[in-house]
């Protein structure tokens, strides 16, 4: 068990780099590079870590979920679930319409602003969607999860712009 926990430690840098390297690779997406090596990307980033990445398996759901939008065009869940198939397939703005329409019809849909949040960060890489989208899931759920906080925190880290230290910034020590 402790030989176990030794190699998972070992480890955990290893991934940090190896996801770190996958998420530079999905960078050229929003520029409109979806090619083969961004889905093997997204596929590695899916199974190193889950919870943000992973995406399902695509589905005869497809035909059943368009079907139900346009017949009831008043359903978020159907909205929600027409983005998770249109982020599926690629079609990243598509998914970001149907989210929005879901939000529009039920503003405190926590599932389509996580999926929302997902879409902006990770397809489109626009942190400050992706924070509002996240905090929102977080204030619309019933039991905040740590996981989610954590990556608003990351994202604000990220997000914060780079500062350039003048010579007359610097301690007196340094000077």
């Amino acid at each position: 068990m402790q030989y176990n926990l030794l190699i998972e430690e070992q480890a955990a840098p290893l991934q940090k780099k190896a996801i770190e390297f996958y998420q530079t690779n999905t960078l050229r997406i929003p520029q409109g590079h979806y090619d083969t090596w961004t889905q093997k990307s997204l596929s590695r980033l899916a199974e190193l870590w889950p919870i943000r990445y992973a995406r399902e398996e695509q589905s005869e759901a497809d035909g059943t979920v368009t079907k139900a939008v346009l017949t009831s065009s008043g359903d978020p869940d159907a909205y929600n679930t027409l983005g998770i198939l249109h982020r599926r397939a690629g079609r990243f703005e598509q998914a970001r319409e149907a989210y929005q329409r879901a939000l529009t019809l039920r503003p405190d849909y926590a599932a389509a602003h996580l999926n929302l949040g997902i879409l902006c960060e990770v397809y489109f890489q626009d942190m400050d969607c992706a924070i509002r989208q996240y905090e929102a899931h977080q204030r619309h759920s019933s039991i905040a999860n740590p996981r989610i906080n954590a990556w608003i925190e990351d994202l604000h880290q990220r997000n914060k712009p780079q500062q350039s230290v003048a010579s007359g910034d610097l301690p007196r020590d340094i000077q």
